[in-house]
């Protein structure tokens, strides 16, 4: 299926993809270009010519060279899971706006991987660098603080969601990264706050209802606006409630 992506202008005044030679550069908007929705493709260097450049007499030498060029660069990270060669874009949801996401299918990076190029996990922006696509934006200290804010409410919802069902799948497929991202989204660009969050995240778990539906960080970004109309409904109804009581006491007074 074919896939939109934003190449910008900037990316030819950027100092690591200047660094890059004319099949580097080429290469460089490939990888943008066939990546999926969360900037991961399949990085075995055979099947990225025959993507990349199908009608070129291109050695697979060569391009591997230019792939460690793009990884020393910090501009894609190489890594394997079960012995498969997978890249990653850095900067990938800071210049790639998409509304609506595919399925996450590529395994992520493993921890290890993170450390190795000094990348910090949750934001999947490597430190102390330049964007990928822009030259004069750099990027912004990490917050150590709000990283530890983002791990919690992850745990949270995780542990909340484990007492309502013990035996949950979520176990097994608690990606911690992913949320802690997922909740910076929902700082950054939906300008919830971290009580917020944490507030809906408890109703949520102690709802008869929700608690059977939001099994997930994602879950719980798509439907927090309906959770907040429905937790300010509870409270004006709690309200008129209790004013109505006060008013059957005065007059039955």
């Amino acid at each position: 299926m074919a896939r939109c992506r934003t190449i910008k202008s900037d990316i030819w005044n950027d100092e690591k993809v200047a660094k890059l030679s004319h099949i580097g550069k080429l290469l460089f908007i490939g990888i943008i270009t066939f990546s999926d929705d969360y900037g991961k493709l399949r990085g075995n260097p055979a099947l990225l010519k025959a993507k990349i450049f199908p009608y070129d007499s291109l050695d697979i030498k060569e391009l591997e060279k230019e792939l460690k060029k793009l990884a020393d660069l910090r501009l894609v990270i190489p890594y394997k899971v079960n012995n498969e060669d997978y890249l990653i874009v850095l900067n990938w949801q800071k210049h790639q706006i998409l509304t609506y996401k595919g399925k996450n299918d590529l395994p992520d990076p493993t921890d290890d991987i993170y450390k190795e190029y000094s990348i910090d996990k949750y934001s999947i922006v490597c430190q102390n660098s330049f964007s990928v696509l822009s030259l004069n934006k750099s990027i912004k200290p990490l917050n150590k603080d709000l990283n530890k804010e983002y791990k919690t409410l992850s745990e949270l919802l995780k542990n909340e969601m484990l007492k309502n069902n013990p035996k949950s799948k979520i176990k097994d497929t608690y990606n911690e990264g992913k949320w802690c991202e997922i909740i910076r989204l929902m700082v950054e660009k939906d300008n919830r706050t971290i009580e917020e969050i944490k507030e809906m995240i408890i109703f949520s778990q102690k709802h008869y209802f929700w608690h059977k539906n939001i099994l997930s960080m994602d879950k719980l970004r798509k439907q927090f606006d309906r959770l907040t109309l429905e937790i300010k409904s509870k409270k004006n109804t709690f309200g008129e409630r209790e004013k109505g009581l006060k008013y059957d006491l005065k007059n039955k007074q």
